[in-house]
């Protein structure tokens, strides 16, 4: 399993991931493991179909902190679709610990990732709210 003793062990680095340690010859060498860029895709509908004027509510969230603390350092979101208007709902992300709120598509959204980064939607009384997007985060 240690490759005849070259590899020397592994060390997971709080907030900059996973590393491998080996003998080259004489030398012993540390290097980052895994991919530092990551790909998924979020979605999110909410419908409310209640009467009260107060009954606002977050259908949908996801939060960025396991890839702030594996240290994954950026995040780009790009929307491909979004139904929602001011008084339907909104969509709310959180970065660099400042909170955005967009009403309509905001299209290419880019932050470098700080912990309590997150995105949320909200949808409004009587009304429906929809979004989807794909996420990638790197190093």
């Amino acid at each position: 399993m240690n490759d005849g003793g070259t590899i020397k062990g592994l060390e997971v680095r709080e907030g900059d991931g996973v590393y491998i340690t080996y003998a080259d010859g004489a030398d012993t060498v540390s290097k980052k493991l895994g991919n530092t860029k990551i790909t998924f895709d979020i979605s999110g509908s909410g419908d409310n179909p209640n009467y009260l004027s107060s009954a606002v509510f977050q259908f949908h969230r996801t939060s960025f902190d396991g890839f702030f603390t594996a240290g994954y350092k950026k995040c780009k979101i790009v929307f491909s679709s979004f139904s929602g208007t001011q008084s339907t709902g909104r969509l709310e992300i959180r970065k660099n610990g400042a909170t955005s709120t967009y009403y309509s598509n905001p299209g290419t959204v880019e932050f470098n990732l700080a912990e309590g980064d997150y995105i949320a939607g909200y949808v409004a009384e009587q009304a429906t709210f929809r979004f989807g997007a794909s996420v990638t985060m790197s190093g």
